[in-house]
């Protein structure tokens, strides 16, 4: 491995990891934001704090700020102490792991050699982030189970049911995007998604499996458990 090949690699972890931490306010940010209009009540874009009232935006921020500040308890009733600290760190390295293996660009070319964009460079492609996106599962349920609650553990196999329920969902939509497009690597699917087919529509997904991209768009509100599909959260 060259200096090259070093350097594509540390990169890409690198913006992985920005992308995936730094995304999350922006992403809560824009969750709360079209829930406020859709729901016709004041959301986070009456947020008056911030030059310009940024629209919420620094309340995602500060939300961030306390998440990152909060002090670590664990109630002293656990019964594994252990696996209830390990179960959040698995959900979060699942969810890391899907989303490395995006391309963030296209191939970089240096001395003749092509390096792909991606934190993992994976062949698997889709397969790995259904994989990954149904490990997840282990950590709620480990959550759950360490606790030593009976309470905790029911709320952990709930969570899990509506989870492991939209995963077939799910995989039959991505399913019909690889029949599609014949083939399961995301910079092969992201190369057909330029061009286009009857000459005038763009070949991308959401135009060519219209029923496939609701689908998949309400089964991952379900995965990731947001609105209206967070009885998983017990909030």
């Amino acid at each position: 491995m060259n200096t090259a090949s070093i350097v594509v690699i540390i990169v890409n972890i690198l913006l992985a990891v920005v992308l995936a931490v730094g995304l999350t306010p922006v992403f809560v940010w824009w969750e709360r934001r079209i829930a406020g209009f859709i729901q016709d009540r004041s959301g986070p874009n009456r947020c008056h704090i911030g030059p310009m009232r940024l629209g919420g935006l620094i309340q995602s921020l500060a939300d961030m700020l306390k998440l990152v500040f909060k002090e670590d308890f664990t109630p002293g009733h656990i019964k594994y102490k252990f696996m209830f600290t390990i179960a959040p760190s698995i959900v979060f390295v699942c969810y890391f792991l899907t989303f490395a293996v995006i391309p963030f660009a296209d191939n970089v070319v240096i001395d003749g050699q092509s390096h792909a964009m991606q934190a993992l460079p994976m062949q698997l492609g889709i397969m790995w982030f259904l994989a990954y996106a149904g490990l997840s599962v282990y950590g709620i349920i480990l959550g759950g189970y360490a606790s030593g609650s009976k309470y905790g553990l029911l709320g952990a196999i709930r969570a899990s049911a509506q989870v492991i329920s939209y995963e077939a969902s799910m995989a039959l939509a991505l399913i019909s995007m690889l029949l599609t497009y014949g083939s399961i690597h995301l910079n092969e699917i992201v190369h057909f998604q330029g061009g286009t087919f009857f000459g005038i529509i763009p070949s991308w997904g959401l135009l060519m499996q219209p029923l496939a991209a609701v689908i998949f768009i309400v089964c991952a509100f379900a995965e990731t458990n947001r609105t209206p599909f967070d009885i998983a959260e017990g909030e």
